[in-house]
This record gives C-alpha cells, structure tokens and sequence, in this order.
C-alpha cells in the first residue's frame, strides 16, 4: 500500500495553487494519507493487525463490526472514550473517538471519532514545499446479523488544505482545500468461546468516496481506498493469561501515486479509482501476551511485538513494538515502529502514545 507523504509535481501544483508558471517542481502531498495511517498503538505495536482482534476504544477506526463482542466482567453496556498521539519526521496524527457498545449480543453499537494530520516539516521536499492539513469526522454503526457474525457502516466526512510554503510564493500564501464525503464497510466473526478463546475473522472495504479536487476541477486526486481481512487466535490459560497471534493483509484499490510527468497524465484520465492499484499489498503480523496482576482480569499489563511488509514502499516495512497497562477503567498504550532498511524513512524510529477509559 503506498503511503508516501509527498510527490514531485512539475506544472500541476501551479495548477492547483494559482502560483507562477515559473516554479518549475513542487511538492503536492499524496491526499489523505492519515486515513492509512495506523492512529492506535496497541494494534500499532502488534504490527497494524487490529481487523480480527478484540475490539476496543479505537475499534471504530479499524473495524467498527467487532465491537458486539466486546468483553467486560459484568456484560454490561459501556462507553468509551479514547485520544491517540503519534509523531513522525516534524508531523503530527492525532484522533479522538467515542464509543458505546451494548453488550445485547443484538450489536447496537456505534462511534464517533476524529483524526487530523498537521504535516509539518515531513510534507517538505524542497525549499518550495507545501504543508498538509488534514481532517474527517466519522461515526458508523454496528448490527449483528445472526449467529457469530457482525458488520458495520461508517460514513466520513473529509476536509483537505495543502498551504504552500512562503519560499513558493513569496508572501501570499494561497490555499487549496478540498473535500469529500466517503465510507467503510466491514464485517466480523466471533468463534471464541465463553473462556474468550478462539479464533475471530475481520474483513473492511474502506475509504470508499469521490475524489479529491483541490479547487480545480481539472486536478483529481483519489482517496486511499483499502480492502482488507484479517484473521486472529486467542489461548487462555487457566488463570486469564491470554495470548493472541493475528494477522491482517491490505490490498490498495487507489491508483499508485504518479512520479513523471507520462504517470501523472495518465492518473488525470482515470475516471474511477477503484481497483486501479496493481500488485500493492500490506501484510502484518503481530502477537500480544496479556498478564493480569488482580483478580479483576481489567487490570492487565500486556506486550505486544509485529511486523509490516509493504509490497509498494520500504519506507513502511520493519518491526513493532509496544506495551499496555490497564488499571480500573483506563488503559494506557504505546507503540514504536523501526525501519532497518532505510534509514531516512519518515516513518521510522516513531512512537505512538494513547490513553483509554472507560464508562459504565
């Protein structure tokens, strides 16, 4: 899946931001690229792999449909709130998100979150670069629909400013926005049994929307759609040790980002962006060792190890790593992502830090 931040446009930025014809390359910023960034570092720190796990706070942003099967020690409803912080390379991704999940079994569950990207220095390339500022508001909804199996629906509404840099355009800075409406489907299984060991299945068609125009309707840019499924395990010990192996693949359905002047041309006359990617495919794969330290199996410390291959971009293959520790209602999460192979990768030598808590 290619998640680079930035790429080379020669003529089209001028396009775009109504700068001189003189500026010979600039840097227009993949659209959206946060919405492919992973905002929650639990499932971060077991290598992105958070389709087929136990749902959680930030289940909404990954797959909405597991939450009917959330686990509490009394079956209760809940709501929960959750603020995630991650930073990389002069950006920063933050989100926030609500959710209720009723403990029916009937699945009337539902979320509302946020995620906004600031980009910082990592949208530059040049001298001339532009900043990104990025933006959506989504919520959905969850039924299950018989047996074992869930599914969600979530709507998303997305806003988008690239704001150029002051050496770009001498002191008017002109901005381009844009905005879009576009949503996820997904679905889940449950086969864990009343210990809460088993093995659960999760599938997500996500960022399914209109494209992007940057005020100027002859400059299209696609949103990161996303295909995916997962599949995970769960082994309970007798005294609630659990241990969970999960593995998630992506496919991209967004056209790969264009780099020459023949590509980019080429991007414009596409007039539908689904299944347009080629061979681009995300694996991961992670495992979490969760001990609990009272007789109340909420107060848990857990560590959690991964790894990403990115078929596409070796900016975004390497190792995960993270730990958790939930005491009572709040639960507290961190992650940290290493590339070896590169290492100018953006992404690389990255924390995430997030904080949860419950609301019965």
């Amino acid at each position: 899946m290619k998640r680079s931040f930035c790429l080379i446009i020669q003529p089209l930025l001028a396009a775009v931001l109504s700068m001189p014809s003189a500026i010979e390359a600039q840097t227009l910023c993949n659209p959206l690229p946060f919405l492919n960034l992973n905002t929650d570092p639990a499932s971060a720190g077991r290598g992105n792999t958070n389709l087929a796990t136990e749902g959680d706070a930030n289940s909404g942003f990954a797959n909405p449909a597991k939450l009917p099967w959330l686990v509490n020690e009394n079956n209760e409803p809940q709501t929960m709130f959750a603020v995630n912080y991650r930073t990389f390379n002069g950006a920063y991704l933050a989100s926030a998100i609500i959710t209720h999940a009723d403990a029916s079994n009937e699945g009337n569950d539902f979320f509302l979150g946020a995620r906004w990207l600031n980009g910082g220095s990592a949208t530059v390339a040049s001298n001339n670069g532009n900043d990104l500022r990025d933006f959506t508001l989504e919520g959905g909804a969850t039924k299950v629909i018989g047996g074992n199996w869930s599914t969600a629906l979530v709507f998303k509404v997305i806003r988008s400013s690239i704001i150029p840099g002051l050496a770009s355009s001498g002191n008017n800075t002109v901005t381009a926005t844009a905005n879009a409406l576009a949503g996820d489907l997904s679905f889940s299984y449950n086969g864990k049994d009343e210990r809460n060991q088993g093995l659960t299945f999760g599938f997500a068609l996500k960022n399914v929307g209109v494209p992007l125009f940057y005020d100027d309707k002859h400059t299209k840019l696609f949103l990161p759609s996303d295909i995916g499924a997962g599949l995970a395990y769960t082994a309970v010990s007798g005294n609630s040790r659990q241990f969970v192996i999960a593995v998630d693949i992506h496919k991209s359905l967004a056209p790969q980002t264009p780099h020459t002047a023949a590509e980019i041309a080429q991007y414009q006359k596409i007039s539908y962006g689904m299944f347009q990617s080629g061979s681009a495919f995300t694996y991961g794969l992670g495992a979490e060792y969760k001990l609990p330290f009272s007789s109340s199996t909420q107060n848990a410390f857990t560590i959690r190890a991964g790894y990403i291959i990115d078929s596409m971009d070796a900016l975004y293959s390497g190792f995960t790593a993270g730990a958790g520790l939930c005491i009572s209602n709040i639960t507290i999460n961190m992650a940290y992502f290493w590339v070896p192979s590169v290492s100018t990768s953006p992404y690389g030598n990255t924390f995430q830090f997030g904080i949860s808590k419950s609301i019965r």
